[in-house]
């Protein structure tokens, strides 16, 4: 039986990633929707809340509503 060997990874390979570009990334998305427009736009955030209604057992799979409402109108007239 093969015995799985280990990596060998140098130190300096294996140092911790930055935080600083990761929070300036996060600030540069965050900040624009709080203060100017929107990050997500508002279907965006419709498909979620019905997903996470549809997840909880609060919504048919058939018939996805969003607060007892459907979101979308009728696929055929």
């Amino acid at each position: 039986m093969n015995s799985p060997t280990p990596a060998l990874v140098t130190q300096r390979a294996a140092r911790r990633l930055p935080r600083l570009p990761l929070l300036l990334l996060c600030a540069a998305y965050l900040l624009p929707g709080l203060f100017g427009r929107d990050p997500w736009r508002n279907a965006d955030v419709t498909a979620f809340g019905q997903m996470v209604a549809m997840a909880e057992g609060r919504s048919s799979w058939w018939t996805p509503t969003l607060g007892g409402v459907s979101a979308d109108p009728a696929l055929l007239p």
